[in-house]
């Protein structure tokens, strides 16, 4: 699951963005969800063998009436007790198959049942829990509201973590897995959609209602279990390895959704292929819904999908949803198929499917498409560390971050790397010992230990490497140098690790390959790391044009590589793979500073950051790979070089037929904060027809321009609308920079015009929401907050909440106690009471 990103092609680099990322983050943390440190993993007394759910809905009340049959069996002897997940339930009865009543203790949580005798291994228990519920979390309804009329009605379900207890009395962890079949009585015009494959809908005699019948026939475990209803449209596909189906709302514009999913079919193929393992489902559905949470979510044979996900043609070169989409596809296989079996283990779920997505972009597009993505996935990672601390891929020393993400994904491409050709047959060889189970990480090890054939890497070595990348935290720094001995004709290549040492973190132990190239030789010497420092003698029979350290970047690491311009220009115009390309102009940025000694004033320019300029223009303009012409501009924007390279990246804009780069030069522009460059930027988007650069140059100019002068220029933009919001975004993000202390009310107008709107978008309304804090107390917003104040949508629940807590009003308080008093959701009512406290402290 993307649980609060989705993967594009665009990264904003901009306040907007920033601000959208804080809330989706603090939403996040305030839901406990991929935050908290995970507990132990749960000891199962029983397994359950079977579920069986009948469902229908009050949509007046949002309320589910439930019928839910369970056969499980005991684990050991002497069963006499079991525990039951089930959140916020009125219980009607509980009974045995026999239909006898169970007596049982519910504590609002879970449901402890106790038994007449004592059950064995050999026993088979059924009971059935008739219920109603109105869930909290685990099913949303979505319906028209005074402030969304065109909101379509949807029911759709989100499990993971464990959230299927909200709607469902059911064993909610991974380490269990079972069958499972569902009853859905839905109103006739509205279609469903469930795990597994559809056994028959039937039409009510005499109603206006149909029941459905899915059934799950292989076993899984129970946050995969799902629904969703609604008058969707049916996109289907039956050319693969399985039927395809894309189901989406009757308002999503049909020849969009076309689009968006037209390459799902490849996708699993490619994965069959790439994986050696076919396909293993009846089925692949994926359906898009109103104000989903996260960006997707793999439930087994049946994905559910933010409404973000769709695009056209004409925003496809700014945006693409293919890596939501083939991650989420390939979660069919890693985690579905395979599942961790705890929360701990997550990354062999996440780290895989984000891999998954990156290998979907080597086979449609390329290996430099999959080499950037490693690249900017790196990055990630390192900035996490930077940012968060230094935790593991593995979850079970602390915060479960985009680790168990970028940093496990990249840490398989290098693991591809060492086992080579082996890779994959070890992964189908992982897929095949534990399909329909749950795995740890030691499972992935002995695979990988098993298939290796890699003569200079011994299995206690991969043992080190992988226990240093999983189960440790951290990466390796270094300082690196070489020079040449022409006497021994050997590149003495200095390798020094210095990174932070400590229980956590070790000296790296890894092999790394290192391209050598003059005008006879080319070669590739892998050296084998292992001590914090070591020199290495490579033989070359004369002096190198070039020294490429780690080529292909294969190993995550900072590397402070000390060598001559010439050989960085070298590796630029000398290496095929455009990785290698973009870790050489990124190696150009020393030179750029140039010689800083003279603090009087500038330090004055040199002639190899001439030089590099001069190759860094070059690139921008020429390179075949956007990427490295992206990598271009972002080392020719930084900070410290800008009033040295702004008419080079302006005189590239109009060049540049990627706008992909060209928001990249405008983005390097911005940080200028020069007026030559703020009327280039508001010159371009005031003529711009594409919605991702005007929205990167709003930004920019939030940077660029003083306080003063910001609502001006971003103004007129705040009624256009564009793909996925990112012009209001941005504009809300200027705004907020332009805000002083004492507030303006031409500001405040339009926050209100986005928060309080008819029909704006969850997502924008909710940015808009946090940035009215500042007026939390007028009297206006106050009103409009306490009336919408219980939102259906959670993202501006929580904006709205948040709001009142800063409004210092008693009212707003009395208000959001009687909210507290009423939820089941522990995130939620910790948000509450902290909102209270806030009022009352003021």
């Amino acid at each position: 699951m993307k649980s609060f990103k989705l993967n594009t092609k665009i990264f904003f680099g901009s306040v907007a963005f920033i601000f959208s990322m804080v809330i989706c983050a603090g939403a996040l943390i305030a839901q406990g969800r991929m935050i908290q440190v995970p507990e132990n993993e749960r000891v199962r007394i029983y397994d359950v063998t079977h579920i069986t759910i009948d469902i229908s809905f009050d949509r007046d009340k949002k309320e589910v009436i439930g019928n839910v049959k369970t056969s499980i069996v005991p684990l050991a002897s002497g069963l006499n007790k079991f525990e039951i997940d089930a959140v916020g339930f009125n219980i009607n009865y509980i009974r045995d198959e026999s239909e006898r009543d169970l007596n049982y203790d519910y504590d609002n949580k879970k449901i402890t049942v106790k038994t007449e005798k004592e059950y064995t291994p050999n026993d088979t228990l059924t009971y059935t829990i008739d219920y109603t519920c109105v869930p909290q979390r685990g099913l949303y309804f979505i319906y028209p509201t005074e402030l969304n009329p065109s909101m379509p009605y949807q029911i759709w379900t989100q499990g993971e973590d464990e959230d299927n207890r909200y709607w469902i009395p059911v064993y909610d962890y991974p380490n269990d897995k079972a069958t499972f079949e569902l009853f859905i009585t839905v109103e006739n015009k509205y279609k469903t959609l469930s795990n597994g494959y559809l056994d028959f809908s039937d039409v009510i005699s005499g109603t206006n209602m149909k029941r459905d019948h899915w059934v799950m026939d292989k076993p899984n475990s129970t946050y995969l279990i799902m629904l969703a209803v609604g008058d969707f449209n049916v996109i289907s596909d039956e050319t693969a390895n399985a039927p395809v189906y894309s189901y989406v709302d009757q308002n999503i514009n049909y020849g969009d959704a076309q689009y968006s999913f037209r390459n799902v079919s490849r996708m699993m193929k490619g994965f069959s292929e790439k994986f050696e393992y076919e396909y293993p489902w009846n089925k692949y559905a994926e359906v898009v819904v109103e104000d989903f949470i996260f960006g997707g979510m793999e439930n087994v044979t049946a994905t559910v999908l933010n409404k973000r996900v769709i695009f056209s043609p004409e925003v496809e070169n700014d945006y693409t949803s293919e890596s939501t989409v083939s991650h989420e596809l390939a979660h069919q296989w890693w985690g579905d198929l395979v599942t961790c079996a705890n929360w701990k283990e997550l990354w062999l779920n996440e780290s895989f499917a984000t891999y998954s997505a990156d290998i979907w972009k080597e086979i449609s597009a390329g290996e430099d498409e999959l080499d950037y993505e490693v690249l900017k996935e790196g990055d990630g990672s390192l900035r996490i560390d930077s940012i968060i601390g230094r935790y593991p891929v593995w979850a079970g020393y602390g915060n479960v971050t985009t680790n168990v993400y970028d940093k496990g994904s990249v840490i398989l491409n290098s693991f591809r790397h060492i086992l080579g050709k082996e890779f994959f047959p070890a992964l189908a060889n992982y897929l095949k010992k534990y399909k329909f189970k749950n795995v740890e990480s030691v499972n992935l090890l002995d695979e990988f230990i098993v298939a290796n054939k890699n003569e200079k890497i011994s299995s206690d070595n991969l043992k080190k490497m992988f226990t240093q990348w999983i189960w440790k935290a951290g990466s390796p720094e270094f300082q690196t140098s070489y020079v040449y001995n022409a006497k021994t004709k050997t590149v003495e290549l200095n390798v020094k690790q210095i990174q932070k040492i400590d229980s956590l973190t070790s000296v790296f132990l890894l092999p790394v390959d290192i391209r050598l190239k003059n005008s006879s030789e080319d070669a590739i010497e892998t050296i084998m790391i292992s001590k914090k420092e070591e020199t290495f003698n490579l033989p070359l029979k004369s002096a190198p044009e070039m020294v490429v350290f780690d080529c292909g970047n294969y190993i995550l690491d900072k590397n402070h590589f000390e060598k001559p311009f010439s050989d960085w220009e070298a590796q630029y115009r000398l290496s095929e793979k455009a990785v290698d390309r973009m870790t050489a102009l990124r190696g150009m940025k020393i030179y750029l500073q140039g010689d800083n000694s003279n603090t009087a004033g500038k330090p004055p320019i040199t002639i190899d950051q001439i030089a590099a300029v001069r190759l860094l223009d070059e690139a921008l303009n020429k390179d075949s790979f956007w990427g490295v012409r992206v990598e271009a501009a972002k080392v020719l924007g930084a900070d410290y070089v800008l009033d040295r390279t702004g008419k080079v990246l302006r005189d590239s804009y109009e060049m540049q037929t990627s706008s992909r780069v060209k928001r990249e030069i405008i983005r390097a522009l911005g940080k200028s904060k020069r007026q030559e460059d703020a009327d280039f930027i508001l010159d371009k988007v005031r003529n711009e027809t594409i919605d991702y650069l005007i929205a990167e140059g709003i930004s920019a100019l939030a940077v660029c321009l003083s306080h003063e002068k910001i609502y001006d220029a971003v103004a007129p933009f705040a009624g256009r609308t564009s793909h996925r919001d990112v012009i209001q975004s941005a504009v809300i993000g200027a705004l907020i920079a332009a805000d002083d202390s004492l507030g303006d009310e031409r500001i405040k107008n339009i926050l209100m015009g986005y928060a309080f709107g008819i029909d704006v978008s969850g997502s924008l309304r909710t940015t808009a929401l946090y940035a009215l804090v500042k007026y939390a107390g007028d009297e206006d917003v106050k009103s409009l907050a306490m009336k919408y104040a219980d939102y259906n949508f959670l993202f501006v629940k929580r904006a709205l909440i948040n709001l009142l807590s800063y409004s210092k009003d008693s009212n707003a308080a009395q208000l959001l106690r009687d909210m507290e008093s009423k939820t089941t959701d522990p995130g939620m009512r910790t948000l509450l009471l902290n909102s209270v406290r806030r009022i009352e402290s003021n």
